[in-house]
Formats: structure tokens, C-alpha cells, sequence
């Protein structure tokens, strides 16, 4: 919520949304055509970051056997099952 209030409120001081409010621009659709469509890269971004980030979570917890159980295939598990094959002999 902050970053979408901190993009919109960065957006309504352009200079083109300045000019849509002397233009007679009303409120929902200068919210709609000027400011919402140039507040989408930011959202886009933080998003696709807390989706990564999700999956690496869930990967370090099937690592650690505290994740999906065994008969469903993960990442984390796949690792945790072949790491004998990655790094024999390294102890664990």
C-alpha cells in the first residue's frame, strides 16, 4: 500500500497530469488514463520480487524436509534427496 500511494502521489505532480486537470480532466478519469497506467511498473516490479522470493522459500523448506512430503515433487526436495550425487563425500 505504501509504494502505490508513494508512485501515485509522484505521478499527480507531473507536469501531464497538470495539464489533464486544466484540461478539465475529472477525477476518475485522470486517475484511470494518467495516473494508474504509470503506477503499474512499480506494482509489476514488487510483485514479480515477493513471488521469487516465495518460491525460494518454498524450496528452502522442502531442503529441509519442512515442506510438500516426499511423494509430491519439489525443488527443495529434489536437492535434499541428491545431494550425495552433488557433492559426495561432503559431509552434511
Amino acid at each position: 500500500m505504501r509504494l502505490t500511494r508513494a508512485a501515485a502521489l509522484s505521478e499527480l505532480q507531473r507536469e501531464y497530469v497538470t495539464a489533464s486537470r486544466v484540461a478539465r480532466a475529472g477525477t476518475v478519469r485522470l486517475m484511470f488514463s494518467q495516473v494508474l497506467p504509470n503506477c503499474a511498473a512499480p506494482l509489476i516490479v514488487q510483485a514479480m520480487l515477493g513471488f521469487s522470493s516465495m518460491i525460494l522459500d518454498a524450496a528452502a523448506l522442502g531442503f529441509l524436509r519442512l515442506g510438500v512430503q516426499p511423494p509430491e515433487a519439489e525443488w527443495g526436495a529434489m536437492l535434499a534427496s541428491a545431494r550425495d550425487y552433488i557433492c559426495p563425500g561432503f559431509p552434511f
